[in-house]
């Protein structure tokens, strides 16, 4: 419509004002906002190279550095043109920042990786271990090698949350059983005795009236 196509043509010019004038402002200004552009960035390069020396060891810690890291990173690649003579400078000196920033986070969730690998087995070998302790006829002499399983498990960490939630319900229902058993076997010993003692205290009584 007539009236919107005017409306469209003046917000359009106003734009067009704006950029020229913002042109204007940089080409009259030009190596001082190239200058400043450079300094900005050598300044975020700076500080990668100081986050990167940062030596950490939790994931945690880890996402935190990440999330920092690309945040410099976004910095960098918003912050605008440089002067020509510095670019391949600085653009090799940006890559290989980055590069090693990105070599050590894989070094490290690598290594991480294997651990997990590592503190599974360990989980999956005690749970065994109290499967095949429970099969065992007289269980209360195993009772202190379950509570020192029970310590052992404690120190294996860490472990994926998932994996570790399957492991210790597994791992928990066994030694409960086990307990369980404990105890079982001690009501039926106690059952036992007093029906012998019931027994030996007729046997008496039938010896002294005769």
């Amino acid at each position: 419509k007539k009236e919107k196509e005017e409306s469209l043509e003046k917000e359009l010019s106003s734009i067009e004002e704006i950029l020229n004038t913002k042109r204007k402002e940089f080409e009259s200004n030009k190596d001082s906002i190239l200058k400043s552009n450079y300094t900005k960035k050598e300044s975020l390069i700076t500080e990668i190279q100081d986050l990167h020396k940062i030596e950490i060891n939790s994931i945690k810690n880890w996402q935190e550095k990440i999330k920092t890291f690309d945040t410099l990173k976004n910095k960098i690649e918003l912050a605008g043109p440089i002067p020509g003579k510095f670019k391949k400078t600085f653009w090799n000196n940006y890559k290989k920042v980055t590069r090693e920033f990105y070599s050590k986070k894989n070094k490290f969730f690598k290594n991480i990786k294997n651990i997990y690998s590592e503190n599974i087995t360990k989980q999956n070998l005690l749970i065994e271990e109290v499967k095949r302790i429970i099969n065992k006829d007289d269980l209360e002499k195993e009772r202190q090698n379950v509570i020192s399983i029970q310590k052992q498990w404690k120190l294996i960490k860490p472990v994926p949350y998932k994996a570790n939630e399957k492991n210790w319900k597994n791992f928990k229902n066994s030694c409960d059983l086990f307990f369980q058993k404990i105890s079982q076997n001690k009501n039926l010993k106690t059952k036992e005795n007093k029906e012998f003692e019931d027994i030996n205290r007729v046997t008496r009584y039938f010896k002294e009236i005769l």
